[in-house]
């Protein structure tokens, strides 16, 4: 299941104007002026090894230099509010990733740069490592030329007033965003926060698909946050902000907690199936419990209904059409 951290970013920085605006910001002076934002496309995939997917989100986009060379930028955003020290290793798994993509993709005999960036919120992010040479022992018998060298630039909102963050070139959808990539799991006092933040928000209601946006930037801050109550949310930005923001607030709070119950149905009528297979026919094969966990609420009913009278395993996870013997 995508996670409610990368699933904003993907859904907020894959659109251009967002992502120009966040590159403009983040990336170092000397890269910005180097490049032409005419030419930004978003590269296609996640880069991010399997056993961080939890941990970071991740994009990546193409951009030519101003001598119609092309380069890469990635950015991790780090969901973390501790950055492992091992970033810079994670960062270049994803970087050869990256690289081999574009190498399958394109007719190249070699390869583009690539600056890569990490996004963090880290209280200690003077600590960060930011070059692999500096995770390794060192050995005086190679020569500098020698040793791997690779390093990335990081960019700590920790570090910043919400203030600077929320200012050009970052557009007031992504400005609103980063806020909430901050704030939203940690921050006791987040609806102080977005009230001080009222002008930025109501130009976000105001701008082109305003509710929709908000809706998702809501809907992110309700998942994650262990100390927001929906009703004092909503409450306070209807009252400092605009009705329409309070109302958008309880909506999604409303969608949220009805499809946890559903979720939950599901769960539940997933692990009884799981059990009854269990009991008639004994361990069950790998393919019938990524049958069982893969299928949808209607396959489930229809599993449970075949379960009376099956006379194998088959029987019951073919019922969907999807799944069989394997």
């Amino acid at each position: 299941m995508t996670q409610p951290h990368d699933r904003l970013v993907k859904q907020v920085f894959s659109a251009l104007e967002e992502a120009r605006g966040l590159l403009l910001t983040i990336l170092p002076a000397e890269i910005v002026a180097s490049l032409n934002f005419d030419t930004i496309e978003l590269v296609p995939g996640s880069f991010v090894g399997a056993r961080n997917q939890e941990k970071h989100a991740d994009l990546a986009f193409r951009i030519e230099t101003k001598q119609a060379e092309p380069l890469l930028v990635y950015v991790l955003f780090e969901h973390r509010s501790r950055t492992s020290r091992w970033l810079v290793l994670d960062m270049l798994g994803s970087v050869v990733r990256l690289l081999e993509s574009f190498r399958r993709e394109s007719s190249v005999s070699r390869l583009p740069r690539v600056v890569p960036v990490a996004l963090i919120h880290d209280p200690r992010s003077r600590q960060v490592v930011d070059r692999i040479e500096d995770l390794m022992e060192p050995c005086p018998l190679w020569h500098d030329e020698r040793r791997l060298q690779f390093g990335i630039f990081v960019h700590d909102l920790g570090s910043l007033e919400i203030q600077q963050i929320v200012r050009p070139p970052m557009t007031d959808y992504g400005a609103l965003t980063l806020v909430l990539l901050r704030c939203a799991r940690s921050e006791e006092n987040l609806i102080h926060v977005l009230l001080e933040l009222s002008e930025l928000i109501r130009r976000v209601l105001d701008g082109p698909q305003g509710s929709l946006r908000f809706e998702l930037l809501m809907q992110y801050t309700l998942e994650v946050s262990s100390t927001t109550q929906a009703e004092d949310l909503a409450e306070a930005l209807a009252r400092r902000i605009d009705r329409k923001a309070g109302e958008i607030v309880m909506t999604t709070a409303d969608r949220l907690r009805e499809q946890g119950r559903r979720e939950g149905h599901t769960e539940g009528q997933r692990e009884l199936i799981r059990m009854q297979l269990e009991s008639r026919f004994g361990t069950l094969p790998p393919h019938v419990q990524v049958a069982v966990e893969s299928a949808s609420t209607e396959e489930l009913s229809r599993m449970a209904h075949k379960i009376l009278t099956a006379q194998s395993l088959e029987e019951v996870v073919s019922v969907s059409g999807r799944f069989g013997k394997q």
